[in-house]
Formats: structure tokens, C-alpha cells, sequence
């Protein structure tokens, strides 16, 4: 990578910032695997003087040199357990390092404002947590384990072509720069390339999902060739970025073997001048293309490292978008919690506008709602009915005013306390993929749904009227109503109370 390109001293802040807040728990880790690493890439340099030696022995009619057969098992276990303890090490390594990604991009999702999430698919952020993390650990996976591992093999194997012949290795070395622009110029398109590809996935996953989720309405209204024929766009769009990408990986490996092919050509040319001169012996000749293959390889790898690299980094650079987005709604430290006398709400001149709205959804609100009374707001769609309701729960400051709960400010009390005083049942069914009981407990006060005792749960139902219905299911409370609540019929899933008392 070239310091000077911006890009790339963006992809070493990415780096670096990944180290700094998910690689540093495992720094134990990181150095056992590189020491296992190491060890491997030494040993493996060693095959090249045992070959010479041998060559040159059986040369000089010398053939009883058993012991070298014993050498050459010693080294292969001493790099296949080497290589062995790497493996292992590395799904422990990187495992954890994405779980903690997972762990933070989901937290920050979670704590992130309403109005982001209304503008963020639920697809296109679960490809996120789930694609976007897979891509930055094989990323990474690759970094130690071909750049890391191969150029320690390449140093070995440039170790070991020094020694048996210093002069033919200028050979080498003077083809080898050669690769280093047009392998550059690759991996920054191919940088470009994957941005684009980690946008589309997260924008196709998020249509695919939709359709699928309005299944009912598509075969209702005969939707269902509309939508194949939204997807086949969608995904031939996707195919034609990967073919792209493919095109400009492929380019690589040719490019490795011309190389290559430059290298042994000159190699043999000089070497059979030398020989016929009577200044090299075969075992020179044998130990040092096998050195330079065993270069060649991991070298090759490396040039195929760009591709992964930057698709890695393209994902990285969306993640830390998320991570970095700015959570408006916090609670405050140390504030004082809400405390409920009479339930009486007012809003005092609130203004509120959606980001990027230039209109305002409500404008110079004023209104008392005292406690204990029942209270109708009648308008057309997108009156902000809802965005006033919003704001009592604090999903959403006013942009200017304020909203008050018996005369208290609710932006300067505690943020927990507010919420814990307010039940709110939302236009749509919210239903987890879990037990109904386990539905009905998830509302409870202190948030351990999982210690709602039994009686609590039926109580609630019983005041919903939901009773009967659920000890109907097969399993009663202990029924999983499915994603969604998909395996409940509407009118049930609408029934599920939301709340059980604690």
C-alpha cells in the first residue's frame, strides 16, 4: 500500500481502530499464533538446503546418508504440528474478535435513535451484523494467515536462496518489483468494487425480505411475477458487480505465473552457463528453484490478498458508519427519577422535525392531558398524530419545546424512570419468535421477564381476554408462536397482551 493514497492510510485507520476496540482482549492469542506462525515459515525454508545437500550427495556417489531422511520427518511434523496449533488458534482468535463485533453493532443498532432505524431496513442491517462482520473476519483471517504467515515464507524462502547462490537471486528479485503497480492499481478497483457490492447486498436482502413478508397481499393482488421480476433485477445487478469483481481478481494469477515463468527462464539460462563453467553444482540448481518455488506460492497468495482486503475494508468502513452514528436520546447521568403523583401530560409549544424534513411534523403544540382522563387525537394520516404519542416515551426530543409528566421536564430526568411509567400499545402486533407466555412477561417492569411468575402472566391474559384462546394452542403458554407471530392467527396475535403485571 502506498502511504501517500488517502485510501489506503483509511484502510490502516480501520485497521488500527479495529485493534484498538475488539483485538486487544486477545493479544495473548495474537502472539501464540504469530510464534506458531513463525515456526512454520522456518522450517518450511529449510527444504531447500536439505534438497541441495542431498542432490549433491548422491552427485559425489555418497548414499547412505540416512539420517537426512530422519532431518526431513523431523521438520514436516515439527511444521504440520506448528501449522496444526496456527489453525486452532485462529478460530478462537478471530471467532471471538467477530463476536465482539456482533456485539457492538447490534448494542449500537439497539441504542440508536427511531427515526435512524426508520430509515435503515431490518434486512439491510441484520446483513450488517451477520455479512458485513463475516467479510471484515475473513479479512482478517487472511491478513494473518497469507499476509502475515506468506511473507514470513517468502523471507524464508529468499533466506534460503541467498545461501545457495547470492548472484542468481538478483535474478529474482529484479522480476519481482515488476508485480507491485498493476497488483495495486487491482486492489484499489477491486476496494471500489466491494463498497458497491456491500451496499447492493443490503439493499437487495432488504426488498427480498419485503416481499416475502407481504406474501398474503402479492398472491392476493397476483403481485407474484411483479416481484420475481423485481428480484431478478435486483440479483442480476448483485451477479454483475461479483462478475466484475471476478474479472479483476482473475487477472492476478496470470500475471503470478508470467512472472514467474520470467523468473525460472532466467534462472535456467544462468544456471546452465554456470554449470557448463563448472561454478555451480546440481544441488545448487535443485535447492534453488525449490526455494524459489516455495517463494513463488505464498507470493502468488498475497497478490490474490488484495481482492479479500478491500472487500474487507468496504465492510468495515459500513459497520463503523453504524458505530459512529450519534445517539441524540440519552439518559442523562445522575439525573432524578420521574416521580408519578397525578399522570398529567403537557406539551409545552413542541415543535418536532424528521431529519431531512424541511416541514415539521408538529408544529407549536400546546396541550394538557390531565391525569387519569381518556384522550382522542382525530386526524388524517400523517396529521403526527403518532409523533406526538412518540415523544411522551422519549423516542423522539422535541425539536423545540417541551414535553413535561406532572409539571417535570422528562428530558432532565432519568430516561429509565420515564419509560418504566408509561404502557404503550403500538398500531402493529410486536411478537418475538418465543413462547406466549414468555410474550407476555417481556413487558415486565424490572426487565426480567424470565422471573414473571406464572400466575402473573395468566392474570394478564385473563385481562385481555386472551386466556381461553391460548390454553387452546397445543402447548398452551408454552406454545412458540413463530416469527412474527406467524403461527397465530391475527385476530390472536393482536390479542397477545403486552404487558403482565410484575
Amino acid at each position: 500500500m502506498d502511504a501517500r493514497d488517502p485510501n489506503d492510510q483509511k484502510a490502516f485507520q480501520l485497521l488500527h481502530r479495529i485493534w484498538r476496540e475488539w483485538g486487544r482482549g486477545f493479544a495473548g492469542l495474537i502472539w501464540l499464533n504469530l510464534a506458531f506462525i513463525t515456526i512454520f515459515s522456518a522450517v518450511n525454508g529449510l527444504y531447500a538446503p536439505i534438497i541441495k545437500y542431498i542432490v549433491d550427495q548422491a552427485s559425489a556417489g555418497v548414499t547412505d546418508n540416512y539420517w537426512i531422511l530422519m532431518v526431513v520427518l523431523i521438520v514436516t511434523f515439527v511444521k504440520a504440528g506448528a501449522l496444526l496449533a496456527h489453525k486452532r488458534i485462529n478460530v478462537r482468535l478471530f471467532t471471538g474478535i467477530s463476536l465482539k463485533m456482533q456485539r457492538a453493532l447490534y448494542a449500537k443498532m439497539i441504542a440508536a435513535n427511531v427515526a435512524w432505524h426508520g430509515r435503515e431496513p431490518p434486512a439491510a442491517l441484520a446483513q450488517r451484523i451477520m455479512a458485513d462482520v463475516g467479510q471484515v473476519r475473513s479479512a482478517l483471517e487472511r491478513i494473518v494467515n497469507n499476509a502475515i504467515r506468506d511473507v514470513l515464507m517468502i523471507v524464508a524462502g529468499i533466506a534460503s536462496i541467498i545461501y545457495i547462490d547470492w548472484q542468481l537471486s538478483l535474478i529474482a528479485f529484479a522480476i519481482f518489483p515488476i508485480a507491485i503497480w498493476p497488483i495495486s492499481t487491482i486492489g484499489r478497483t477491486l476496494r471500489k468494487i466491494g463498497r458497491q457490492t456491500q451496499a447492493s447486498i443490503g439493499g437487495v436482502s432488504a426488498r427480498l425480505l419485503e416481499g416475502l413478508a407481504s406474501i398474503k397481499i402479492a398472491k392476493t393482488y397476483q403481485l407474484e411475477d411483479r416481484l420475481n421480476e423485481r428480484s431478478r433485477e435486483d440479483l442480476e445487478k448483485l451477479r454483475a458487480l461479483e462478475v466484475r469483481a471476478g474479472d479483476h481478481q482473475a487477472l492476478i494469477d496470470p500475471m503470478m505465473e508470467v512472472l514467474g515463468g520470467l523468473v525460472i527462464v532466467g534462472v535456467l539460462f544462468f544456471v546452465g552457463w554456470r554449470l557448463e563453467a563448472g561454478q555451480n553444482t546440481l544441488g545448487d540448481f535443485a535447492g534453488f528453484i525449490t526455494a524459489l518455488l516455495l517463494a513463488g506460492q505464498p507470493l502468488r497468495a498475497l497478490g490474490n490478498l488484495a481482492g479479500y482486503v478491500q472487500r474487507g475494508l468496504a465492510a468495515t468502513q459500513r459497520i463503523f458508519q453504524i458505530l459512529d452514528e450519534r445517539v441524540r436520546i440519552v439518559p442523562r447521568p445522575g439525573a432524578d427519577p420521574l416521580a408519578v403523583a397525578r399522570g398529567e401530560v403537557t406539551f409545552e409549544v413542541a415543535t418536532f422535525s424528521y431529519e431531512g424534513d424541511t416541514r415539521p411534523a408538529l408544529d407549536n403544540v400546546s396541550l394538557t392531558v390531565p391525569g387519569g382522563t381518556r384522550l382522542a387525537l382525530v386526524g388524517r394520516s400523517g396529521a403526527g398524530k403518532s409523533t406526538l404519542f412518540n415523544l411522551i416515551p422519549r423516542l423522539f426530543d422535541p425539536t423545540e419545546g417541551r414535553v413535561l409528566i406532572d409539571g417535570k421536564d422528562i428530558s432532565q430526568v432519568a430516561l429509565e424512570s420515564v419509560r418504566a411509567n408509561i404502557a404503550l400499545v403500538t398500531q402493529d402486533s410486536i411478537l418475538f419468535n418465543d413462547t406466549v407466555g414468555a410474550n407476555i412477561a417481556i413487558g415486565a417492569r424490572d426487565g426480567r421477564a424470565d422471573k414473571v411468575p406464572h400466575e402473573a402472566i395468566e392474570r394478564a391474559a385473563r385481562a385481555a381476554a386472551a386466556h381461553d384462546f391460548i390454553e387452546a394452542l397445543p402447548e398452551g403458554y408454552d406454545t412458540v408462536i413463530g416469527v412474527g407471530g406467524d403461527r397465530l392467527s391475527g385476530g390472536n396475535a393482536s390479542a397477545c397482551p403486552s404487558r403482565a403485571p410484575s
